[in-house]
């Protein structure tokens, strides 16, 4: 199973009017994607995990990645597909980071248009950190 398979998913139900939905279970089940051992990315780079330390590497051996990146990198793959934009899109996997018009930064939660302003990029970024552990709810 890889991103590539293909499947009649209906649209993006956040708000998105094109794309896969990422709970889809071809496209977005990262889970389901980790537990095959194998993955072929959007750069279409073949992935396949090592037992049993749970490393994942290329089949070129260039690049080893651990599981926790493994997933990250699935979902951002996963998430391209879809094509909206982050600040809308609320399956979107990351905090989002941005310039004000004017002065300032904001850091918001996957698809909130509530966000708060910070002086620095610096800030706007442990902010978003903080979002993305759980810390800010």
């Amino acid at each position: 199973m890889t991103r590539n398979d293909r499947c009649t998913c209906p649209t993006c139900a956040g708000g998105c009017n094109i794309g896969r939905r990422l709970d889809c279970g071809v496209h977005g089940d990262v889970d389901a994607i980790l537990a095959s051992g194998r993955y072929k990315d959007r750069r279409g780079r073949r992935w396949t995990e090592t037992e049993p330390h749970g490393m994942w590497f290329d089949w070129e051996a260039i690049m080893r990645i651990d599981h926790s990146r493994m997933r990250l990198l699935i979902a951002r793959d996963l998430h391209r597909e879809i094509g909206c934009s982050p600040r809308d899109c609320k399956f979107h996997p990351v905090p989002v980071v941005a310039k004000v018009w004017g002065d300032g930064w904001f850091a918001s939660r996957p698809g909130r248009r509530n966000e708060e302003i910070y002086p620095t990029l610096a800030e706007a970024f442990a902010a978003a950190e903080r979002l993305a552990t759980g810390e800010n709810q």
